[in-house]
């Protein structure tokens, strides 16, 4: 599986990419810190999963969900945030987002969440079950989580 790091703060972009980079199967073919740069190599280099933090310079996280579901259907994308809110969370439902992560946890989520794409689930943190928009969602769409 090709994957792509989107994220604007440089050390945790390079951290997420080690760590993804060493799971085995995954390769990942590019990164940046703007979703202007982001958009045009996603679009050479097709990747099969997009990690994306919302809050970007340029083009944001949501956009990108929206455009990269619009072009290849077959993308699998998962956001990741430090400022959850209900409207995000709705956003990304709406989206068809495959995952949603909180940066606030642990790297072995990005892995859990591979594994759940993998097997043909979603994977959505379960911080995320203290928010209504979350559990009113996750009954209208099957997925998976920890």
């Amino acid at each position: 599986m090709r994957a792509y790091i989107i994220e604007d703060v440089e050390m945790m972009r390079e951290v997420i990419f080690s760590f993804i980079n060493s799971i085995d199967g995954i390769d990942v073919v590019g990164s940046a810190g703007d979703g202007n740069q982001a958009m045009a190599e996603m679009c050479k280099l097709q990747p099969d999963l997009v990690f994306t933090d919302i809050t970007l310079p340029e083009v944001n996280g949501m956009e990108i969900l929206y455009l990269l579901k619009r072009k290849f259907h077959d993308v699998h994308v998962i956001i990741f945030t430090s400022f959850v809110t209900e409207e995000k969370i709705r956003l990304a439902f709406e989206g068809g987002a495959d995952g949603f992560i909180e940066k606030g946890a642990d790297m072995n989520d990005f892995r859990e969440a591979i594994d759940i794409l993998q097997r043909g689930g979603r994977y959505f943190d379960k911080a995320l079950s203290q928010y209504d928009s979350f559990a009113e969602s996750s009954k209208k769409r099957a997925f998976y989580r920890s």
